[in-house]
């Protein structure tokens, strides 16, 4: 073990050791095996639309400290789960098949704030409402089913996000939301991707961005609100912004 197990899933409170990231993104891998990050590359999900068949982010959840859910339609699962075990993870396998058209694809996709779990009711994987009732989450109903991918956290009183729906949810349970502009960020085959899509924390006080927000309209206010928030922004990338599924700290110093 490089270190230890991020305890709170998301939030590491010391610099990341490990991530998950998907495996087609190459340029990321470099940059953050080049400031000592080690990424455990997730192969392609042939259950889900191509676009987003190695977005991390549909096809695991991290439940904290050792225990991760795993969709059963990874390509490779086996290996992934040795050498996962090997690391000392707790692995759960998906029952349910993921399917390409929504909402079949999201059971992976809630996102864990603290206690908070925000997640598309009906829609999260038994395995993670299991999780949430013997660790006394509490649920935040969204609309919107790809929780994961439209949720940047920051810290547990901080997320920015383009949803409307979260952005309200979100003030009703107590958490700062900066709420900005749908669209600019990068991803193929979609009109748009989502800014928890393409980011996430290296430590505990740096959010790492796939790229740069300079040709994001409401780039000031971001930077502004991740200031306030007691953070330093971490641009991987020269390029602008764009989705990749999350970047998932998994272990830290």
């Amino acid at each position: 073990m490089i270190g230890h197990f991020v305890k709170t899933p998301n939030l590491p409170e010391n610099r990341v050791k490990a991530v998950f990231l998907g495996e087609k993104y190459a340029q990321l891998s470099s940059a953050l095996n080049n400031m000592g990050i080690m990424t455990i590359n997730i192969k392609a999900n042939y259950a889900i639309s191509p676009n987003v068949s190695y977005h991390a982010d549909m096809s695991i959840f991290h439940g904290g400290r050792n225990q991760i859910i795993l969709s059963k339609h990874i390509d490779g699962i086996s290996q992934l789960c040795d050498k996962l075990k090997k690391m000392g993870f707790n692995i759960t396998i998906t029952d349910k098949p993921d399917g390409e058209k929504y909402p079949a694809d999201i059971q992976l996709n809630a996102c864990l704030l603290g206690d908070l779990l925000f997640h598309k009711k009906g829609c999260t994987d038994a395995n993670i409402m299991d999780l949430a009732a013997a660790s006394g989450w509490r649920y935040i109903y969204v609309n919107q089913g790809y929780t994961k991918c439209s949720i940047c956290v920051l810290d547990k009183k901080h997320i920015i996000t383009s949803d409307m729906g979260i952005h309200k949810k979100a003030l009703d349970a107590g958490v700062e939301s900066l709420i900005i502009s749908p669209g600019q960020i990068r991803l193929e085959g979609y009109d748009t991707g989502f800014i928890g899509g393409a980011c996430g924390k290296i430590s505990k006080h740096e959010i790492a961005f796939t790229g740069t927000l300079k040709h994001h309209s409401d780039e000031k206010r971001i930077l502004e609100f991740i200031k306030s928030a007691g953070l330093e922004p971490v641009f991987l990338t020269e390029e602008p912004i764009y989705d990749v599924g999350s970047i998932i700290p998994i272990i830290e110093g």
